[in-house]
């Protein structure tokens, strides 16, 4: 009787702790997680009253989403210097 009661309640403990979080969808979590992200860029931080540098920033958003949704979101591209794109054939004519 023992080993089964105790059988039970391990996998109801289990069970329930999985759910107990409410993840909710990536796209929902990236939303709310912006417009905080955005609010916590404009303020100060520390007693010399600086700003979040970018790092920060990204650091707390991505946080953000992963305890919201359980995944982090997708790296943004964020592309410096000259990239050059497309397509170009080159052929030979003979006569």
């Amino acid at each position: 009787m023992r080993g089964i009661l105790l059988t039970s309640v391990l996998s109801i403990a289990l069970f329930s702790g999985a759910n107990a979080g409410g993840k909710i969808r990536l796209s929902a979590a990236i939303a709310q997680c912006e417009r905080l992200s955005e609010g916590y860029a404009n303020t100060l931080v520390g007693q010399g009253g600086e700003t979040p540098d970018d790092d920060q920033v990204e650091q707390r958003f991505r946080s953000c989403v992963h305890a919201k949704a359980g995944s982090y979101p997708p790296e943004r591209n964020n592309r410096t210097g000259v990239r050059i794109s497309g397509s170009a054939a080159f052929g030979i004519v003979v006569k």
